[in-house]
């Protein structure tokens, strides 16, 4: 992936959600064919791959939003995973270390939040006969 993203990365000019969107299908495709992947794995694959470009462009800004995505806790384990992979983003990995260990109430308060959905009846359908 790292190969793809130096291909699209064009001078002084980051790489964009939707070029980084593009590499993950690209990958995705090449594994699918040799490994079943249901569509809500891919859809949480993509959460999470996603996340790892808004932890490199808006870690400087507001982190907080990140914080309320229901895969953050993912994202940062997977970002921790490719620091540790030998991927050179020591200086980002060490900051949202930082970050998560200085805010950790903040952290819990904002991850474990109580889901907003609304839990639908089943729909009882009609025998015809």
């Amino acid at each position: 992936m790292q190969d793809l993203l130096k291909k699209s990365h064009k001078k002084d000019k980051p790489t964009s959600r939707f070029a980084f969107m593009n590499i993950y299908k690209i990958v995705l495709a090449k594994q699918i064919q040799q490994t079943s992947i249901t569509k809500n794995l891919q859809a949480a694959i993509l959460n999470i791959i996603l996340l790892q470009y808004d932890f490199s462009y808006q870690y400087d800004k507001n982190p907080l939003p990140l914080l309320q995505q229901p895969r953050f806790k993912a994202a940062y384990d997977f970002l921790l995973l490719r620091e540790q992979a030998g991927e050179k983003i020591t200086k980002l990995a060490s900051w949202w270390k930082k970050f998560y260990n200085d805010n950790i109430d903040l952290v819990a308060k904002h991850t474990l939040l109580p889901k907003k959905y609304k839990h639908k009846k089943p729909r009882l359908h009609k025998r015809t006969i």
